[in-house]
């Protein structure tokens, strides 16, 4: 069972990734979007970025480790290379979005928490990196992710969650027993 976390930032994905896979004693793979934001962040010349968004995307491939959660998958990567203009590389872009696509079809589920129920963090004190607050940038951004998702996995493997499951513990219960309703996950002893 794959299973990747998707969305705009700041809604909780990192904690909600981080606590399923600690449930499910899963690999964790994480989002991995370090080399994005290293000596200018998303700026500079086009080529030097469409490098560092390829290396991410190596990075964030599933082991082949039977129960896998993901923090992000290629559908996020993908909006993040068209946000930045990079359509503009036109044979980078087919190649790149042709590799977001495969890897996003490799998860079994693909899962949303709501856009709007946790109040945006500014930033994360771990790296460098500023989230955009405009609430309705995060708005497109996470339909354009979403709207990838269908289109690349299908709306049968596509999950937004509900609104008001609280913590990412809680989320993370509830997600489990979602995935052995869906037969992804095998039930276990009460």
């Amino acid at each position: 069972m794959r299973v990747a976390i998707c969305g705009c930032a700041g809604i909780g994905k990192t904690a909600l990734a981080a606590a399923l896979s600690s449930r499910l004693d899963a690999q964790l793979i994480d989002e991995n979007y370090a080399p994005l934001f290293i000596a200018g962040g998303l700026s500079g010349a086009p080529e030097a970025l469409a490098d560092r968004f390829e290396q991410v995307l190596r990075r964030k491939q599933p082991a082949d480790r039977s129960t896998v959660v993901a923090d992000r998958c290629g559908a996020d990567l993908f909006n993040l290379w068209l946000a930045h203009q990079l359509h503009r590389l036109a044979d980078r872009t087919a190649a790149f979005a042709a590799a977001c696509h495969e890897q996003t079809r490799r998860f079994d589920l693909l899962v949303f928490p709501p856009w709007d129920e946790l109040k945006l963090v500014p930033h994360d004190a771990a790296d460098s990196r500023v989230r955009v607050q405009n609430r309705w940038i995060q708005l497109r951004n996470h339909a354009a992710i979403l709207g990838l998702a269908t289109l690349w996995r299908g709306p049968d493997r596509v999950l937004e969650l509900p609104r008001g499951l609280g913590t990412p513990a809680q989320r993370a219960r509830w997600l489990e027993r979602e995935l052995q309703r869906r037969g992804l996950l095998p039930e276990t002893a009460p």
